[in-house]
């Protein structure tokens, strides 16, 4: 873990970092059961693919299938990666002081 923060340092110049979250609508076509739940706010029917990548682009982690109209931190708050980040808490044990900020654990950006 130590070396993929590293590699996050000396590329994106951003510290601690081991992985890099991001959400994709993926388009659906309307089905009347869905109501407003799946309607985006760019106004079209979706669902949330929610990614996680390392520095070389490989994803490490998903989650698919949130409602088009959640944001980003709704979909993670819900999601099975955040579920078993917390059932695994010890995996980011570590942390490094970075002067004026202080300690700062490994996380994703």
């Amino acid at each position: 873990m130590e070396q993929v923060a590293r590699t996050a340092q000396e590329i994106f110049d951003y510290p601690r970092a081991v992985g890099f979250m991001d959400g994709k609508h993926i388009i659906l076509q309307k089905s009347a059961r869905w109501g407003s739940a799946y309607w985006n706010y760019k106004h079209y029917h979706s669902i949330i693919l929610l990614a996680i990548r390392n520095c070389d682009n490989r994803i490490i982690a998903y989650d698919i299938g949130a409602p088009g109209r959640a944001d980003n931190a709704g979909v993670f708050r819900s999601s099975v990666i955040k579920g078993y980040l917390n059932r695994h808490d010890k995996i980011f044990p570590l942390t490094a002081d970075l002067g004026e900020v202080g300690p700062v654990q490994f996380h994703f950006s």
